[in-house]
Parts: structure tokens; sequence; C-alpha cells
């Protein structure tokens, strides 16, 4: 943990998607939320991320 802050870290498999797609090192939920929401738009087709849908990312959101 650099200088005491957390970073953010989220894998597609976590929410048993069959992906390796991962995004480590994020500086915030609310950023690693925007990274995502273009992986899911261009590898899952995925356009908005309804409310079940965040609620399981965010529940699987390691902070380290």
């Amino acid at each position: 943990m650099l200088f005491g802050k957390k970073k953010y870290n989220f894998s597609c498999a976590d929410i048993g998607n069959n992906c390796g797609y991962e995004i480590r090192g994020a500086s915030s939920e609310e950023e690693l939320i925007e990274i995502l929401k273009i992986h899911a738009q261009k590898a899952h087709g995925i356009k908005q991320i309804n409310q079940d849908l965040a609620e399981k990312i965010k529940k699987n959101i390691k902070k380290k």
C-alpha cells in the first residue's frame, strides 16, 4: 500500500464470468467502475450496468 492509500482490484471471474479480465490498482471504487463499464460494453456487450450487477460487482471489489 503506497502512502496509506488503498488500491481497488476486480476480476470478471469473481462474479462468475468466464473472462480473464482484471482491474488492478484503481485509485477509487468510482474509477474502477468507470473502467469496468468500458470493458463490459466492449467484451460482454453490456451497454448499461443494472442495479443487481452493480451490487454484485461492489461486493467483489478487493481493497488492498
